[in-house]
């Protein structure tokens, strides 16, 4: 098994060259002047010319590339544009926020699948697995942007149970606080990923139900309940680890919508803010983040489906994956 992180792990690396340079090349892109938009109400051609000889940006786009590829060889992510402050400090105040958001997500999502899942194998072609399927299909169907505004109008304007904007912290406002400001955005990035676990639950349970090594444990008497919950599900775990790591980067991408939606303080705020402002570092930065961790989460579900399912490090060992 340590051959095969080991070289996952070195797999990491065009992966994040090819992050780094197409991260730099696409912010390139983008419509408008990180000067302009610094200087706002106070643009002049002499200023600008001089910020923009200050910030490098006159430096042909190669000579850019290398100084901002050897600064994050280096550790420097730079300097935000707009706000005149370190990228990565930015990041490290904000991405607690969107791990929160996210991790909380993605927690209420694999619970809720995975028992809706169970339970809709197990009563196979009934009422309650007919149901239960057209919930999977709108949670997997329903746009994230649809379903913030849903239920901001619901539960926020409607009823009034719930604010619609904001974070609160347990520090300062208590916990209650915190799980009103948390539950609506919470609740909406779950809502996708829920249906994925569900349909994969429901499709993984179907089959180990169905499988001989099921049906040997029923003619030795073992109950239906220890059968489904502790030997079932088990054979069943190794398809649903598979997409932990994908949901988790579709809860970070569901994030920039979310949080703009719902005020929340994180990377999908600062990320929007960034890109109104052509903050460059800001966006790179960020970026590569996320990137990151995306790499390091998918590396940890190759790890942790290798502990379920030993077969497949041996396989990969042996050139097999």
């Amino acid at each position: 098994m340590q051959k095969v992180i080991l070289k996952r792990l070195l797999q990491l690396i065009p992966t994040l060259l090819v992050v780094i340079a197409f991260t730099f090349a696409a912010t390139r892109l983008i419509p408008g002047d990180p000067v302009a938009a610094m200087l706002g109400e106070q643009y002049d051609a002499t200023k600008v010319d001089a910020l923009r000889e200050e910030l490098g940006l006159n430096d042909p786009i190669p000579v850019q590339f290398g100084k901002y590829f050897m600064d994050i060889l280096q550790g420097d992510f730079g300097e935000s544009y707009y706000f005149n402050t370190s990228a990565i400090n930015m990041i490290k105040a904000r991405l607690p926020n969107t791990l929160v958001l996210s991790v909380s997500s993605l927690c209420i999502a694999i619970i809720v699948g995975v028992l809706f899942g169970v339970l809709s194998a197990k009563r196979q072609s009934s009422l309650l697995d007919y149901v239960l399927t057209v919930v999977s299909l709108f949670g997997v169907s329903a746009p994230v942007f649809w379903v913030a505004i849903m239920m901001v109008l619901v539960f926020s304007v409607n009823l009034g149970w719930l604010p619609s904007f904001g974070m609160a912290t347990i520090a300062q406002d208590g916990l209650a606080a915190f799980l009103r400001h948390i539950t609506l955005p919470c609740a909406c990035l779950a809502v996708i990923p829920m249906g994925t676990f569900m349909r994969i639950t429901r499709s993984s349970m179907i089959d180990s139900l169905g499988s001989d090594s099921v049906r040997a444990l029923r003619a030795r008497g073992v109950s239906e309940r220890s059968i489904v919950w502790k030997h079932a599900l088990k054979n069943a775990l190794p398809p649903i680890l598979t997409v932990v790591g994908m949901q988790f980067a579709g809860c970070f991408a569901g994030a920039v919508l979310t949080e703009n939606i719902f005020s929340w303080p994180g990377m999908g705020t600062m990320i929007s803010s960034a890109i109104d402002n052509r903050d460059y570092s800001l966006i790179q930065a960020t970026v590569l983040v996320v990137a990151l961790a995306f790499v390091i989460i998918n590396l940890i579900t190759d790890i942790l489906y290798m502990v379920i399912n030993p077969k497949v490090a041996i396989d990969a060992e042996n050139g097999g994956m």
